[in-house]
């Protein structure tokens, strides 16, 4: 799988983020695996697990344009 990143902009939350590259926003999980190491980084183990907030600016990986995306299955 192809990934590239993606600026987190004001609002965002990993269920738009999953809506806008996804094309479902119930993949959000995938994007968390994806970026677990990122999220926990950036708002803290207990906070990247609430899913509440995702920084304005942070950077995401998320799958490219190019290809389809194979969700995990563990939604």
């Amino acid at each position: 799988m192809k990934l590239r990143i993606v600026d987190v902009q004001p609002g965002a939350t990993l269920w738009s983020l999953a809506e806008e590259h996804l094309g479902d926003g119930q993949m959000w999980r995938d994007l968390f695996v994806l970026n677990a190491v990122v999220l926990a980084e950036d708002v803290g183990d207990e906070m990247a697990k609430t899913l509440k907030i995702l920084h304005a600016g942070s950077q995401l990986v998320v799958p490219s344009d190019d290809e389809p995306f194979e969700p995990s299955g563990n939604a």
